[in-house]
């Protein structure tokens, strides 16, 4: 489990191997360049992160977790040195800006642009209560808190600081209430009053800060002002929604790829345009404006967009790329410039402005209840407390105080640093204590009614529906795989839902749905089985193949089975094979082996016959027709049988036709989990796929399985070396290892080998039946639709033949083993199945996301488990075969030819 982290661990450890060697040979260098170096850092960081809070239950936020890994990491390279110290160092001297102009738009614009319509609707009376008088009286309240316990401050830099704290960072909350699992309500008042509280307090913060910078404003210009920013940024992203959801409807080809890619595309330009033009051209809120324009897309884009989920994967991936980026950011310069340099008075100050913040910040949350638990979705008494604990300050507060550090009159360079301090002294302490305890809050509070009663039916009623499925899924894969009881049992115990299935009665219903199916075949008249095109040759053809005249000299004729015939033609074929490997492919067929009632060696032969004789016959082309109508005919089925000429372009195509149904179902098995993820087998068999396709204009046909049956003979070099250790070394437990892995990796390739000559199997036994008929072309051929030209019939018998090379090194395979392999595959089939239908009904609205995710974890526990069981069979298998092994060696000293043994004694 621990292995991702563990290989995380170690590239950050030779990262810091790297970065020690750069400093001593390349000291003092600074490139341009280095600044990518901590992003991608920071990524990986994040992954490992989220990896390891999944295994150990995510205890914490995600978030808090890298905002704390990055004040770690400050504090601990504090010398800055090598080119990894010089790209800290510049992401930790970002312009502020320029850190708001990256990070907010998608951010908030992503958010804005999710939100539920419905929800929004009746949670935007309660959001501008809260983020308009709310804020002003909070950053009013805490100004003059401020003023009077740091009197050394002016009157402009404590509002500035209070407009700072008044808001909650919308980037913090809203993955809070992501990681928490808050209902939707108040995930929406909370969201929507971080979205617009966050804009009213730039706009106080915008007037505080020019005021402390010698800029004077009268009483109607601040009120003016407060109205264009307020008002101003909203109408004008609103506008921006409109165009881009007119632009949004000019890509709406429904089956194009382009089209959802265009659209992804104009949404990211939305975001950072409206940002760009509110925030910097028009100096209005850029926040307001992004809010405006994503919530104008929540409303009226949702029919227009043609991938959601394409849609919500990019933006996802965009967002938590950002908000890992922006936490650990503001881990490192919390750590670089506040804990490493404040005093002891200073730490007692924070604590105090801290619990202030909190205070106030529950005085105007009750200050506004009696209203915003009347309108919109009216607001309870629990959720206003949540909403007052709830109200974290993140990396938008560090930003703003880092402007007014590097924008503030440099008489004032002591104070700025010390609200610096302040600022992100509380971001830490919200993110550390009230993000940690929130989901503790909501439970507390009957917020998360996570053990309900009527949860509890809702969730039984669920499990029911999905034992339903799964146990009509278990019939199905009994019925594919021929399972027998004990088998069938296995699969039964790897799956948890299926735990109380009685197998006896699943193998009644089996065996009752085989007698059923085979009454119905008794009630219908008795027809041939398939459509068998070599009885169906006409007359001028029988002429000219005599297995086929019916006459004295026809084997059918006498009642002789064509099978039973000694065909010299056979035994004087020379075999087929493939110029670059040199392994033939039909040379391990059986004469018995039964193809449309014949050989498949006859089929081929007499169509390569017919071939040849039209060949010598001219072709029969009269001198007036066209290229065109000698083409028509010669792909015309009406025109032609089924032992005509092949051409052999067209049979090029054709195999290409076939290989690509077989790679959709090589695909299909993937996605199913018939092909785990995890093996080879499923990425070789799509290689062997392209194989066949770059040689499907060669003589001999089935590439592919060459390709594959080269793959199966062939040993790695581990394997080799490997090998060759065990041969040579003492039998030692020191010396043991080596032989313990070689058995993993011989366990592994039986394991490979099943599942790639399964799944070839299905794969082409699919595909010969979906090929028929694929070339008709007249429109009187429609009277015959089962009819097979002759190229498809090449192909076809290609086909079974590599076919029944692959059954034949199937049945040369432990049984035991296969078996093992088989069931295991049809639990994780089961699983697969199961987790679809879970997200199947996510969509459908019976389950929410997060009721959701406890089933998917139970799932992903059984997956778990089925590789538990994998690994076990390893140890017991690779005991064997390294018993096997030992014993051909000793048997091969007791052959030597100094052995005193007899033949007979051996």
């Amino acid at each position: 489990k621990l292995l991702s982290p563990f290989g995380g661990c170690l590239a950050l450890l030779l990262l810091s191997l790297c970065n020690v060697c750069y400093a001593e040979g390349e000291e003092g260098k600074e490139e341009a360049v280095n600044v990518l170096l901590f992003m991608f850092f920071g990524i990986g960081v994040g992954v490992i992160f989220m990896q390891c809070l999944n295994l150990i239950g995510d205890p914490v936020p995600y978030t808090v977790v890298v905002f704390i890994a990055g004040i770690l990491f400050s504090l601990s390279n504090k010398d800055g040195t090598g080119v990894f110290g010089e790209s800290v160092a510049i992401w930790i001297n970002i312009d502020p800006e320029l850190l708001l102009f990256v990070f907010l738009p998608p951010l908030i614009f992503g958010e804005a642009m999710g939100l539920n319509w419905y929800h929004a609707k009746g949670a935007i009376l309660q959001a501008t209560v809260l983020a308009g008088p709310g804020v002003i009286v909070g950053a009013l309240l805490m100004g003059c808190f401020v003023k009077g316990m740091i009197p050394a401050w002016s009157w402009y830099l404590s509002m500035t600081f209070g407009a700072i704290t008044s808001a909650t960072d919308p980037v913090a909350v809203v993955a809070l209430l992501k990681s928490a699992g808050a209902s939707p309500k108040l995930t929406m008042i909370i969201v929507g009053e971080s979205l617009l509280n966050d804009g009213t307090a730039m706009v106080l913060f915008t007037v505080f800060n020019n005021l402390l910078n010698g800029e004077t404003y009268t009483g109607g210009s601040v009120i003016l002002f407060f109205l264009k920013a307020c008002v101003g940024s909203c109408l004008v992203g609103v506008a921006i929604g409109l165009i881009t959801v007119r632009w949004l409807r000019t890509a709406n080809r429904p089956l194009s790829d382009m089209d959802v890619l265009v659209q992804t595309a104009i949404t990211i330009c939305s975001a950072y345009v409206t940002f760009f033009l509110t925030q910097k051209t028009l100096e209005i809120s850029g926040v307001l404006g992004c809010c405006g324009a994503g919530i104008m897309l929540a409303w009226l884009a949702p029919p227009v967009i043609l991938s959601h989920e394409t849609l919500h994967n990019v933006w996802g991936t965009a967002e938590w790329v950002l908000n890992t980026l922006i936490f650990l950011l503001a881990g490192l310069i919390i750590g670089n410039r506040v804990f490493s340099k404040a005093r002891i008075v200073e730490w007692v100050f924070l604590f105090v402005l801290y619990i202030m913040l909190m205070i106030i910040r529950c005085f105007v949350i009750a200050m506004c209840f009696p209203v915003i638990s009347k309108i919109g979705h009216k607001c309870t008494w629990q959720e206003a407390v949540f909403m007052a604990w709830g109200g974290l300050r993140g990396a938008l507060g560090m930003a703003l105080a880092l402007i007014t550090y590097r924008n503030g009159p440099p008489e004032m360079e002591a104070e700025t640093s010390e609200m610096f301090f302040y600022v992100g002294g509380i971001a830490a302490i919200t993110l550390v204590v009230n993000a940690t305890t929130a989901n503790s809050l909501l439970i507390k509070l009957n917020l998360l009614s996570n053990d309900s009663a009527e949860k509890q039916i809702v969730m039984a009623s669920i499990q029911k529906k999905l034992l339903k499925h799964m146990r009509k899924a278990l019939q199905e894969l009994a019925q594919e795989f021929h399972f027998n009881e004990k088998e069938l049992d296995e699969v039964r115990q790897s799956v948890s839902l299926l735990s109380d299935v009685n197998i006896k009665d699943v193998m009644a219903a089996v065996e009752l749905h085989k007698e059923q199916k085979m009454q119905r075949k008794m009630s219908i008249t008795k027809m041939p089985d398939r459509y068998d095109p070599l009885q169906r040759v006409p007359l001028s053809e029988a002429a000219m193949n005599p297995l086929h005249a019916g006459g004295d000299n026809s084997p059918t004729s006498s009642g002789v089975d064509i099978h039973t015939i000694p065909s010299a033609r056979r035994s004087s074929r020379p075999p087929t094979s493939n110029s670059d490997h040199g392994t033939p492919i039909y040379g391990a067929i059986a004469e018995d082996e039964d193809i449309y009632g014949h050989s498949p060696f006859d089929v081929i032969e007499m169509l390569e016959a017919g071939h040849n004789t039209r060949a010598g016959a001219g072709g029969g082309r009269s001198r007036g027709s066209s290229n065109a109508d000698v083409m028509h005919r010669r792909l015309s089925m009406s025109g032609r049988g089924p032992m005509a000429a092949v051409t052999p372009q067209l049979l090029a195509y054709v195999r290409s036709t076939f290989l690509s149904m077989v790679r959709v179902h090589y695909w299909h098995d993937i996605e199913q989990g018939k092909l785990p993820r995890k093996s080879k087998s499923g990425k070789f068999l799509l290689y062997s796929v392209e194989v066949g396709l770059d040689e499907a204009t060669m003589e001999s046909g089935a590439r592919d399985w060459v390709c594959v049956e080269g793959k199966l003979d062939s040993s790695s070099f581990e394997m080799k070396a490997l090998a060759f250790w065990e041969e040579h070394m003492p039998e030692h437990w020191f010396f043991s290892y080596p032989s313990r892995y070689l058995n993993k990796l011989e366990c592994n390739r039986e394991e490979r080998t099943v599942y790639i000559l399964t799944s070839f199997i299905a794969a082409h036994e699919n595909a010969q039946n979906k090929i028929h008929g694929y070339l008709r072309i007249d429109d009187e051929e429609e009277d015959h639709p089962e009819q097979t030209s002759p190229e498809e019939l090449k192909v076809i018998a290609e086909s079974k033949l590599a076919v029944t090379i692959a059954r034949r090194r199937l049945e040369n395979i432990n049984p035991e083993t296969v078996a093992a392999i088989r069931t295991k595959q049809a639990a994780a089939l089961i699983l697969t199945k199961q987790a679809e239908a879970v997200k199947d009904m996510v969509h459908e609205g019976l389950l929410t996301p997060k009721d959701a995710e406890e089933i998917i974890e139970n799932i992903n526990k059984d997956m778990q488990g089925i590789d538990h069981k994998r690994n076990r069979m390893y140890r017991e298998h690779g005991d064997s075969s390294s018993r096997r092994r030992k014993a051909l060696r000793k048997l091969d000293e007791i052959r030597s030819p100094g052995s005193l043994l007899s033949n007979a004694d051996l």
